[in-house]
Parts: C-alpha cells; structure tokens; sequence
C-alpha cells in the first residue's frame, strides 16, 4: 500500500508527463500551422511568378526577386519540417514514475466496450446487414 507522500509524488509526476505531452502537442501544432501558412504563401509566390513570366517573357532579371522569394519560402518550410521531425522521433520512453497507478499508453486507441447497452435496449435492426 502506498503512502500518502508517495500517491502525491506519482501524481505530481504524472502531471508534470501530461504537461510535457500537451507542450510538445501545441507545439507540434503551431508548427504544423506555421508550415500550411508558408506553404500557401509559396503557392502565391509561384502565381506571381507566373504571371510575371507569361506577361513579360524577354525580361528574366525581374523574376530573380520572385525566385529569391520562392527559395527563401522553401528554405523556411524545410527548416520547420525538420524541427517537426526532430520533435516527433520516438524517444526512449521514461518508465512511468508509479507502477502501481495503471495508465493507458497513448499510443493504444481506446476501445468502448463489446456492448454499451443494455440486451433490452439493443436494436435489432442495426445488427442486420444491409442490401
């Protein structure tokens, strides 16, 4: 039977495992966010770029900016795609502080169970393939 002081300590340091679990979810999130943004901001760079071409096909040097602007957007999309990256590499996995609290891996999807309700209030005609 565990302590008091032991029960708080395995809280407090499963608490402290959500919390970095729920960081490293933001930030994954802001990145991916940051990526979709930088992505349509390339799509409009190529439009422009397209654009400037077909309307002025003897004058190349006025599309180095917009091709500067499409590197650098690339260079900037990578950059973060690497960092998601990095953030999403499996790590070894730190033992959970308690063994006698039971949690759920993260990675298992949760199951309901076989039969949720009652026999008496089951629908037949939902077990019943459809023609």
């Amino acid at each position: 039977m565990s302590t008091p002081n032991q029960m708080g300590n395995s809280l407090k340091s499963l608490f402290n495992f959500a919390l970095q679990k729920g960081e490293l979810g933001a930030r994954v999130a802001r990145l991916r966010l940051e990526i979709v943004g930088l992505t349509r901001s390339k799509e409009s760079a190529f439009a422009r770029l397209g654009r400037g071409y077909h309307a002025n096909t003897s004058a190349t040097a006025d599309l180095e900016p917009l091709l500067r602007e499409v590197d650098r957007i690339a260079l900037e999309i990578r950059d973060r795609q690497s960092v998601l990256t990095q953030l999403l590499q499996p790590k070894a996995l730190e033992p959970l502080p308690s063994p006698a609290l039971e949690v759920q891996s993260s990675d298992a999807p949760l199951e309901p169970p076989a039969s949720t309700q009652p026999e008496t209030e089951r629908n037949p005609r939902a077990e019943e393939p459809c023609d």
